[in-house]
């Protein structure tokens, strides 16, 4: 959050989490945002969250979803965040369109701020291709045989996520690798701003 805030989050308002697990993380933006809209996959995190989060459970709105989807209006949301997430989808295409859906659920000005792992971000070189397509192989054979818990873990070159955040309409991108205390790893957040009404830089 100090890194966000540095960055220049604006408002409290509602934020999107996408990927709140058992609601750790959701505790703590309560205490920034008014509200919160936590999405993720599994029934169970859902449920386990609810009861992590005790009273404060009445600011928070869950939607569990199959697909990257944000059930949100359009531009009624303030801010998005999400860790440890992107990094297990399937596919590239998943996160383009979480943050499509992100751009459009955001308000004029809202940021953005979520970790993926990048090459480097804490001295871990990018796998091979030959590596990364027998991973995604046996990621599809183990969906096949229906291992729906097998983790998958991808990471992306910055410049491909740079380059999807503006494509997608997002502007001020930063990269911005932060140690973690819970961990003492370095990792890679990235940070962006949906363009105000007046706004003229892409």
């Amino acid at each position: 959050m100090r890194q966000w805030n540095q960055y220049g989050r604006i408002g409290a308002g509602i934020c999107i989490e996408i990927g709140c697990g058992s609601g750790r993380l959701t505790s703590a933006l309560l205490d920034h945002f008014d509200r919160v809209l936590a999405i993720d996959v599994s029934v169970d995190q859902v449920e386990l969250a609810k009861r992590v989060l005790g009273q404060k459970v009445s600011r928070v709105r869950f939607s569990i979803v199959e697909d990257p989807v944000i059930a949100a209006p359009p531009e009624s949301c303030s801010a998005m965040i999400s860790t440890f997430v992107f990094q297990h989808l399937s596919e590239y295409s998943g996160i383009v369109s979480y943050l499509r859906a992100t751009h459009g659920a955001l308000e004029p000005g809202a940021s953005i701020c979520f970790q993926i792992p990048a090459p480097g971000d804490y001295r871990v070189t990018l796998p091979s291709r030959a590596f990364r397509a027998f991973n995604r192989l046996r990621s599809r054979v183990s969906r096949a045989l229906g291992r729906r818990y097998f983790m998958e873990y991808s990471r992306y070159p910055v410049e491909r996520i740079v380059s999807t955040l503006r494509e997608t309409g997002f502007q001020d991108v930063e990269m911005r690798v932060v140690r973690l205390a819970s961990t003492n790893r370095r990792q890679s957040f990235f940070f962006a701003r949906k363009p105000s009404r007046h706004s003229t830089d892409g």
